[in-house]
């Protein structure tokens, strides 16, 4: 055989030598079961079960309260106004699924990330009469979340999503129970 034909033989069998390593590698790394990454849940180890008051406040609406009664319905407690119920438990279920986009430890200055006077409160009691404050400030740069502390905690990131879905319901006009009047009353 010729030298070069040697060479040839040689870089072959030295790239299939790799080959066979290299693909060794690839199934042991697919043969390991991936594991979801946590996401921490904004209610922690509250259940929307447990919660008896909703409050909120905006910088640019009054405030509102609405208290969950002894038959598990939701109302004002300072109005006749009925609660939509619907509503209420759509309200709860976005509050439940919501979870922590990014956590941001080191904290920026809670100026710059409209924390030291929030745009909106949510406040939420439970059975025990421990309060969660839900502070909401400016959204972020690429639009896909909130700026929030919890308690006055480490800022976090919230989707955008879910805070505008909570500050829509919380408006009055979406909470009140719209009754239909029949014609020629």
């Amino acid at each position: 055989m010729k030298r070069t034909t040697l060479v040839v033989l040689a870089i072959f069998a030295v790239l299939l030598v790799l080959l066979i390593i290299m693909d060794t590698n690839d199934i042991a790394l697919l043969a390991q079961t991936p594991s979801p990454t946590a996401q921490m849940q904004v209610l922690g180890d509250w259940s929307v079960d447990d919660i008896v008051m909703i409050e909120y406040h905006s910088i640019n609406l009054d405030g509102i309260s609405i208290q969950k009664n002894t038959d598990n319905s939701w109302s004002f407690p300072a109005s006749t106004n009925l609660v939509d119920q619907g509503k209420i438990q759509e309200l709860l279920s976005t509050l439940q699924s919501m979870v922590v986009l990014t956590d941001l430890d080191p904290s920026p200055e809670l100026k710059s990330i409209g924390l030291t006077t929030p745009q909106y409160v949510v406040v939420l009691t439970n059975t025990s009469k421990e309060k969660k404050e839900i502070w909401v400030g400016n959204i972020t740069p690429t639009g896909s979340g909130y700026y929030v502390t919890l308690n006055n905690g480490t800022p976090i990131v919230i989707s955008k999503y879910a805070i505008d879905s909570i500050l829509e319901l919380l408006t009055p006009s979406n909470l009140i129970l719209q009754t239909v009047t029949p014609e020629g009353s």
